[in-house]
């Protein structure tokens, strides 16, 4: 049986005036905290409220619920708190995440859509047939104008690559998408770590950035220790050798083992078809024959590769060391690597964490609101809206009567270890015991049904307005500011505005004590100079290229790596790798390449 859940909130009266374009002043509810005024720009409020009063607007929603926090909309505090601001009857219908599947197929299949489809999981799949095919989702191009939607506009001038992860095959945008990271993830893209241990035995220093450098780094450590494996991973689990094919100038996804889509010299290629890949197998054999790689490389799965790693047998270590050795004593002595060159490739590249995607936010080609929705959806891009989705009931501020509020004040006589007061947010809620703690608390009256709609992670307008950095800690920095209101004290809000670069800080200020700090911290200083935008993550296909690309994946792929093991290991001769190619090309592989090429070709279109 559908697990469906639906749940209508009732239509409540539009209050007086919107306090959103003058500034936040909204009171306490019981606690004192001091509350300072901020004038947000023309872009943050988009005119609210929607509808004028005494007209009765009613905007049906779909989201999903998840099973753990299992809600009414009238206890989700931001449902209350807009439809209080906006004046629309905002009629929503939750369903559990294990039934969504299932309510999506049935939606579908009878052409009754709500209005409004948040954060059900629509795949790029999904809005190919049921937007460009079928017509069932609207369209959204002609609504996304600086009139509409100034926030998304903004972010989209800013970001180029958000509006070409956005776009569809037929050109069409299906969806308003969300950002679900940082603008400056720092330490998210794909990790890899050398044991600083064993590096400086050996007379090593700092990480090498040539591929000649670090060859030279694992035969050192296999001199020094011959029961070391200097390459950590295995064939089937964080397979590293994509930080080989990256140094020779293939930038891609990690463990891609050469059929992974990458970009070499601005052009879309798979690595296994390029003359090049020869000399990478030839690499990899070699170490496979010298014990740089382990002797059950191709059997070893991920437990046996942490196993190795828990051991202290690995000098280079393909994910995060901490996750395997959480002792300070035991992660802090690994360092993250940095892209390297080659004799093939002069430049240092890493693909970026792509933290830009879609599928959160989509509108029925049948409602009679689309530009009411449009409306309501820019806020979502807005700074204030950031903070109304993900800290609105810990600031004091629109708590809808749902939560008590909270208040933040620092606690001057407990330093912090870079000698600063620690910044402390109290919630009633969870101090009482009513949630266990702050991811419980905002799961179950917040955010659960947001997480793939608007910014969800990163400022554009104010930070801009304020001049301040735009990046992963520009997110804490607006965050609080727009949070002044929940400071105890005048003292508390001016003390943070006087030490404001320690907390924006934009540069490496992270805890090198925590696991969190050390491995993002040597990833910033490290990796992300040389991170950048390449094949996108978020890719549009028709049904028939899907199908095709499905078939190609299984037929030469999985054909193609068995032989690829053959190389390295010996049973087959690399004499044999331009009629290894040939037999791929029999099967197709330049026709499954040349749909990536195309949609490469399409996507830079897109970009500008």
């Amino acid at each position: 049986m559908k697990k469906l859940l639906c749940l209508v909130l009732a239509a409540m009266m539009l209050l007086g005036s919107v306090a959103m374009a003058e500034g936040l002043t909204y009171a306490s509810d019981g606690i004192g905290v001091f509350n300072p005024s901020y004038d947000f720009m023309e872009t943050d409020c988009n005119s609210w409220p929607l509808v004028a009063e005494g007209e009765n607007v009613q905007i049906s929603v779909m989201t999903y619920l998840t099973d753990s926090y299992s809600t009414d909309p009238e206890t989700t505090q931001f449902w209350t708190w807009a439809q209080e601001e906006t004046g629309v009857d905002f009629v929503i219908e939750q369903v559990l995440e294990s039934a969504l599947s299932e309510r999506k197929n049935l939606m579908f299949a009878s052409c009754e859509l709500p209005d409004i489809l948040m954060s059900i999981g629509l795949s790029t799949t999904d809005m190919m047939n049921y937007g460009a095919g079928e017509g069932l989702l609207l369209a959204l191009n002609d609504y996304i104008t600086p009139e509409l939607m100034p926030n998304l506009c903004l972010a989209y001038e800013e970001f180029p690559i958000w509006k070409a992860n956005s776009t569809a095959a037929d050109g069409n945008i299906y969806s308003f998408p969300t950002n679900r990271g940082y603008f400056s993830p720092y330490g998210e893209s794909d990790r890899i770590f050398y044991d600083l241990n064993r590096m400086k035995a050996v007379g090593i220093e700092e990480p090498p950035t040539t591929l000649d450098g670090f060859i030279d780094m694992l035969y050192k450590m296999k001199e020094a220790d011959p029961d070391c494996i200097p390459l950590g991973g295995s064939n089937q689990s964080m397979n590293p050798g994509y930080l080989i094919l990256n140094a020779m100038g293939f930038v891609g996804p990690s463990g891609h083992k050469g059929f992974g889509l990458t970009v070499r010299n601005g052009e879309a290629v798979f690595p296994v078809g390029d003359p090049l890949f020869k000399e990478y197998l030839a690499l990899m054999k070699k170490f496979y024959d010298d014990g740089i790689i382990a002797e059950s490389f191709f059997t070893d799965k991920g437990t046996e590769v942490n196993a190795q790693m828990s051991e202290g047998k690995l000098g280079v270590y393909p994910f995060v060391p901490f996750t395997v050795t959480p002792a300070e004593e035991d992660f802090s002595h690994w360092v993250s690597f940095t892209p390297m060159t080659s004799e093939w490739n002069d430049k240092r590249q890493w693909r970026e964490y792509n933290c830009w995607e879609t599928g959160g936010f989509a509108v029925s080609a049948e409602t009679e609101h689309a530009e009411l929705i449009a409306r309501f959806a820019d806020f979502f891009y807005s700074d204030y809206g950031f903070v109304a989705i993900w800290d609105g009931p810990r600031s004091n501020n629109n708590t809808a009567g749902i939560v008590k509020g909270a208040e933040t004040y620092f606690e001057y006589d407990n330093l912090d270890t870079n000698g600063m007061p620690n910044l402390k947010t109290v919630v009633p809620e969870i101090e009482d015991g009513t949630y266990t703690g702050d991811y419980d608390y905002k799961w179950a009256i917040q955010s659960g049904p947001f997480s793939t709609v608007g910014l969800n992670g990163g400022h554009v307008a104010t930070s801009r307005a304020l001049g301040l950095p735009e990046g992963k800690y520009a997110t804490r920095h607006t965050a609080y500011l727009l949070r002044g209101i929940g400071f105890r004290t005048e003292e508390d809000y001016n003390y943070y505005m006087e030490h404001i670069d320690y907390y924006a800080v934009d540069q490496a200020a992270f805890d090198v004590h925590s696991p969190e700090g050390q491995f993002r911290g040597s990833m910033y200083q490290y990796v992300t100079p040389y991170e950048g935008s390449f094949f996108p993550k978020v890719t549009y296909f028709t049904v028939e290229q899907s199908e095709a690309l499905a078939e190609y994946s299984a037929t030469i792929k999985t054909y193609g790596e068995g032989e690829i093991a053959k190389f390295i290991v010996g049973d087959r001769d690399l004499e044999d790798f331009d009629a290894f190619v040939k037999e791929l090309e029999d099967m197709g592989l330049r026709d499954w390449e040349k749909i990536y090429q195309d949609y490469w070709a399409n996507y830079l279109a897109n970009m500008g």
